[in-house]
């Protein structure tokens, strides 16, 4: 077999030599980088083997040479390389292109659950000449600072409105609401009132088991009307349909709402299973509403609190508490719980993740 070697100072040209040198049906044995760029070892496609086979029979099937495909498949891996050590240089310029200190606490709080709009105003606050730990230790007191914790009471005279989240989660707020009333209030003072057109079978239950009036309206004029009527109540809590923020203030709940109405607290449900954007859309709509606090729902489903935080950081709402439908009451729980909660969502999720990449890596060689 009469082996002929070409050098070049790159692969396309050593390429073009052994064509010009011997033909289109030339087979590349091998491709060798040297200092003076790349040696291409080729025979001619009419050689023989030892046999007396054609080369050109033995290693073409269907037109494809194997030789030529191994040499193909080095380069491409070659290029592949190439491609992955430009973007390595591309993405440490783009980090570069930051302070250290910012970049990898813009980092940590995505880790931490949080989008671009709440790091941005948690980053406004952060002075990167301090030290990392200094830094990091900021950020989560900016955060955890937006948690705002509430205590609240019974008032006199309350009328609790609960709004957003699922049917299932207001229904199971205002059994908890009213179960912490009755540890200090009659049944005979306290009214369920339903302004929903799907109304809760569990909360009828219970208005059932522990005797407590309950009244079906269907319009908010026909809430209202009941209002009146029952003014001499000393609790009412009201059970609406979802909140509609598309239509604005054409919402129909708002219609339950007087201006000024001092004896009105909502209560926002914020459930940790939604979408950032979807939970600040139903801050935003009920701004104007006399917001008393939020109850956090779906924590136990729920693989990170960011969406939470980005509630609190970006609309500063009043925490009350968190709902559990296996406990009778909601948990009054701080600032310092939810971001401990918020942290350990994040290891856990982390570590489901280096959990995935291993399974697919094993799969992959599998």
């Amino acid at each position: 077999m009469n082996i002929q070697r070409f050098n070049a100072s790159s692969t396309r040209k050593a390429l073009d030599k052994v064509r010009a040198e011997l033909g289109g049906e030339a087979r590349i044995l091998s491709t060798v980088r040297t200092e003076a760029g790349v040696q291409v070892s080729a025979i001619s496609g009419m050689d023989f083997v030892d046999d007396g086979t054609p080369l050109n029979d033995l290693l073409v099937t269907d037109g494809v040479n194997e030789i030529t495909l191994g040499y193909l498949d080095r380069e491409l891996k070659a290029l592949r390389e190439e491609i992955h050590s430009v973007l390595r240089d591309q993405l440490w310029q783009d980090v570069a292109s930051k302070r250290p200190i910012l970049s990898t606490l813009e980092n940590r709080l995505m880790i931490l659950g949080l989008g671009a709009p709440a790091i941005q105003r948690v980053m406004a606050q952060i002075d990167d000449s301090k030290s990392l730990n200094r830094a990091w230790s900021k950020a989560l007191s900016v955060v955890g600072s937006s948690v705002r914790h509430i205590e609240t009471s019974f008032r006199e005279k309350t009328t609790r409105v609960v709004l957003g989240g699922t049917n299932g989660n207001r229904s199971t707020v205002l059994r908890q609401l009213m179960t912490d009333a009755l540890s200090s209030n009659r049944s005979s003072t306290i009214l369920c009132l339903s302004v929903s057109s799907d109304p809760s079978g569990a909360l009828i239950e219970f208005c059932k088991s522990r005797r407590i009036k309950r009244v079906q309206a269907n319009s908010g004029e026909d809430a209202k009307s009941y209002l009146r009527k029952f003014s001499g109540k000393k609790l009412i809590f009201i059970e609406t349909n979802d909140l509609m923020p598309s239509l604005g203030l054409s919402d129909p709940i708002f219609d339950l709402f007087s201006h000024n109405d001092s004896s009105v607290d909502v209560i926002a449900m914020l459930t940790a299973t939604e979408q950032s954007e979807s939970l600040c859309k139903i801050m935003n709509h009920i701004d104007h509403l006399p917001v008393k606090g939020t109850v956090i729902s779906g924590v136990s489903e729920a693989v990170t609190l960011g969406a939470i935080l980005d509630a609190c950081v970006l609309t500063e709402v009043p925490l009350f508490g968190v709902s559990n439908t296996n406990v009778p009451t909601i948990k009054r729980v701080t600032a310092g719980f939810v971001m401990n909660l918020a942290k350990k969502l994040a290891r856990n999720k982390l570590k489901n993740s280096e959990f995935d990449a291993e399974q697919l890596t094993y799969a992959q060689v599998k």
